[in-house]
């Protein structure tokens, strides 16, 4: 059986969240809801530490993956994974520099 880490939302990331989600609920709230649960099922699906690649902008021990064209950031610990940022791609990579 297959154990997963536990992610646990940062401060910066639950802000990112809910700016995603405050921006697509202006025109569709059911499609801010989805693309919220993908983001938050995808983070409960690790269950290995380094299952992703190391991030190139933040180096090690930063991880990342991507759902859809959001970068999710995070750093492994012993049973968890805290998740720093959730990253729009379409925006300068070197801005997730500035929080």
């Amino acid at each position: 059986m297959v154990k997963y880490l536990q992610p646990i939302w940062g401060t910066q990331a639950e802000n990112d969240l809910k700016e995603i989600y405050l921006f697509y609920a202006e025109e569709n709230e059911n499609y801010a809801l989805k693309i919220i649960d993908e983001i938050t099922i995808s983070a409960e699906t690790i269950y290995f530490a380094e299952q992703y690649q190391k991030d190139e902008i933040l180096g090690l021990p930063y991880r990342r993956f991507f759902v859809k064209h959001w970068k999710i950031v995070y750093k492994p610990n012993n049973d968890s994974i805290m998740i720093f940022r959730v990253f729009d791609t379409r925006q300068n990579p070197r801005s997730i520099l500035k929080l």
